[in-house]
C-alpha cells in the first residue's frame, strides 16, 4: 500500500503535524510530490512496446517513433542508527560510473531529448524541506517554493541528430539512488 497510496494522511493515525514525517504516499498533505510520485509518473509515460536491454537497472520502451528510458541506481546505504533517525538528515548521493544510453534502429533525423532526474537535490522534497530547517509549519510561500523545486521539470532538453545508421548514444551521470527518465522524440 505504501507505493500507491496517494497521500500520507490516514484517519487512524490522527492529524499530521509535520510536512514530512516518514509516512508513505505519493504526496504529502500539502500536495507536494514525493519521489514515488515521479516513479509512478515515469512508469505511466513509458511506451507500449518494451525493448530489450542488457542493463537490469533500466526499462526502455517505444511508442511509435519515440523512445523512453527509465534508468535507476538502487544502492543500500550503510546505516549506523535506526530508520527514524537515519532518514531525517541530509544524505548526499555519491557518484557512480554513470551509464551509456545507446539506441539503435532510430529513423534518421532530428530528435528532442528530455532528461528528468529524481534523486538527491533533484525533485527531492525532503532535501528542499531540510534546507528550510525542517520547519513543521510551512507558509504559503514555503509550499510554493517546495512545489517549484519538485515540479518534475526536465533538467535538460537538447536537440540531437541521428545519422543514416539509426544509432545515437549519450553518456549520462547517475548518482546513487538516482532515477533518470529520458524521452527521445522526433522533431516534427
Amino acid at each position: 500500500m505504501s507505493y500507491w497510496a496517494l497521500s500520507d494522511i490516514f484517519e487512524e493515525a490522527g492529524p499530521i503535524y509535520r510536512p514530512l514525517h516518514g509516512g508513505f504516499g505519493l504526496c504529502n498533505f500539502q500536495g507536494l510530490r514525493k519521489p514515488t510520485w515521479f516513479a509512478h509518473s515515469f512508469l505511466h509515460r513509458l511506451g507500449d512496446e518494451e525493448l530489450e536491454t542488457t542493463d537490469a537497472c533500466s526499462w526502455v520502451c517505444r511508442d511509435g517513433r519515440s523512445l523512453q528510458a527509465l534508468i535507476y541506481d538502487h544502492t543500500f546505504l550503510d546505516q549506523d542508527v535506526h530508520d527514524q533517525e537515519f532518514f531525517i538528515r541530509d544524505l548526499p548521493a555519491a557518484d557512480t560510473d554513470g551509464v551509456e544510453l545507446r539506441c539503435a534502429g532510430l529513423q534518421p533525423g532530428a530528435y528532442t531529448v528530455r532528461r528528468t532526474r529524481v534523486g538527491h537535490r533533484a525533485n527531492d522534497l525532503f532535501a528542499a524541506w531540510y534546507d528550510l530547517g525542517c520547519n513543521d509549519h510551512l507558509s504559503r510561500a514555503d509550499v510554493a517554493a517546495l512545489d517549484r523545486l519538485t515540479s518534475g521539470a526536465p533538467e535538460s532538453i537538447q536537440r540531437v541528430e541521428v545519422g543514416t545508421d539509426g544509432c545515437w548514444s549519450q553518456r549520462l551521470d547517475l548518482r546513487q539512488n538516482d532515477l533518470l527518465f529520458v524521452e527521445i522524440e522526433p522533431v516534427a
